[in-house]
Protein backbone atom coordinates (compact mmCIF):
# COMPACT_ATOMS: atom_id res chain seq x y z
CA UNK A 1 0.00 0.00 0.00
CA UNK A 2 1.18 3.49 -0.82
CA UNK A 3 2.49 5.32 2.26
CA UNK A 4 0.66 8.52 1.26
CA UNK A 5 -2.68 6.72 1.09
CA UNK A 6 -2.15 5.20 4.53
CA UNK A 7 -1.22 8.61 5.93
CA UNK A 8 -4.41 10.15 4.55
CA UNK A 9 -6.47 7.32 6.06
CA UNK A 10 -4.90 7.88 9.46
CA UNK A 11 -5.49 11.63 9.23
CA UNK A 12 -9.13 10.98 8.30
CA UNK A 13 -9.59 8.66 11.31
CA UNK A 14 -8.11 11.27 13.64
CA UNK A 15 -10.33 13.98 12.13
CA UNK A 16 -13.46 11.82 12.56
CA UNK A 17 -12.52 11.05 16.16
CA UNK A 18 -12.00 14.72 16.99
CA UNK A 19 -15.21 15.87 15.36
CA UNK A 20 -17.37 13.19 16.99
CA UNK A 21 -16.28 14.26 20.43
CA UNK A 22 -18.79 16.46 22.21
CA UNK A 23 -17.61 19.31 24.36
CA UNK A 24 -19.09 19.26 27.84
CA UNK A 25 -21.11 22.21 29.01
CA UNK A 26 -22.70 25.18 27.30
CA UNK A 27 -22.56 26.05 23.61
CA UNK A 28 -20.59 29.21 24.40
CA UNK A 29 -17.70 29.80 26.81
CA UNK A 30 -16.31 33.07 28.15
CA UNK A 31 -13.55 33.84 30.64
CA UNK A 32 -12.35 37.46 30.94
CA UNK A 33 -8.74 38.29 31.74
CA UNK A 34 -6.74 41.53 31.55
CA UNK A 35 -9.34 43.50 29.61
CA UNK A 36 -9.83 40.78 27.00
CA UNK A 37 -13.10 38.84 26.77
CA UNK A 38 -12.51 35.65 24.79
CA UNK A 39 -15.76 34.12 23.57
CA UNK A 40 -15.44 30.49 22.44
CA UNK A 41 -17.99 28.69 20.29
CA UNK A 42 -18.30 25.29 21.97
CA UNK A 43 -19.81 22.86 19.43
CA UNK A 44 -16.80 20.97 18.06
CA UNK A 45 -18.89 18.01 16.92
CA UNK A 46 -20.74 20.34 14.53
CA UNK A 47 -17.56 22.29 13.68
CA UNK A 48 -19.06 25.18 15.67
CA UNK A 49 -21.86 25.71 13.15
CA UNK A 50 -24.21 28.47 14.20
CA UNK A 51 -27.50 27.08 15.51
CA UNK A 52 -30.35 29.16 16.92
CA UNK A 53 -29.31 28.44 20.57
CA UNK A 54 -25.69 29.34 19.78
CA UNK A 55 -26.70 32.57 18.01
CA UNK A 56 -28.90 33.55 20.97
CA UNK A 57 -26.10 32.78 23.46
CA UNK A 58 -23.59 34.71 21.35
CA UNK A 59 -25.91 37.74 21.18
CA UNK A 60 -26.44 37.64 24.95
CA UNK A 61 -22.69 37.42 25.61
CA UNK A 62 -21.87 40.28 23.23
CA UNK A 63 -24.57 42.42 24.87
CA UNK A 64 -23.10 41.60 28.29
CA UNK A 65 -19.57 42.46 27.11
CA UNK A 66 -20.84 45.76 25.74
CA UNK A 67 -22.16 46.68 29.19
CA UNK A 68 -18.87 45.90 30.96
CA UNK A 69 -16.27 48.63 31.13
CA UNK A 70 -13.47 46.27 32.15
CA UNK A 71 -13.49 44.41 28.79
CA UNK A 72 -11.79 46.36 26.02
CA UNK A 73 -11.37 43.62 23.38
CA UNK A 74 -13.36 40.55 22.40
CA UNK A 75 -11.68 37.54 20.78
CA UNK A 76 -13.95 35.06 19.00
CA UNK A 77 -12.60 31.50 18.93
CA UNK A 78 -13.87 28.02 18.17
CA UNK A 79 -13.41 24.87 20.26
CA UNK A 80 -12.10 21.99 18.17
CA UNK A 81 -10.84 21.82 14.61
CA UNK A 82 -12.41 24.98 13.19
CA UNK A 83 -13.74 28.42 14.06
CA UNK A 84 -17.18 28.09 12.47
CA UNK A 85 -18.63 26.00 9.64
CA UNK A 86 -21.42 28.49 8.92
CA UNK A 87 -25.13 28.34 9.69
CA UNK A 88 -26.65 24.99 10.63
CA UNK A 89 -29.87 24.57 8.67
CA UNK A 90 -30.42 21.03 9.93
CA UNK A 91 -32.16 22.30 13.06
CA UNK A 92 -34.61 24.31 10.96
CA UNK A 93 -35.39 21.26 8.81
CA UNK A 94 -36.15 19.17 11.91
CA UNK A 95 -38.87 21.60 13.07
CA UNK A 96 -42.36 21.33 11.56
CA UNK A 97 -43.49 24.12 9.26
CA UNK A 98 -46.27 26.41 10.37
Amino acid sequence: MDLRVERVRIQWRVFRFLTRRRAPGPVLLRRDADGVGPVTLNRPGARNALSRPLIDALQDELDAVGDERSVKDVVLAGHGPGLCAGYERKAECDQPRR
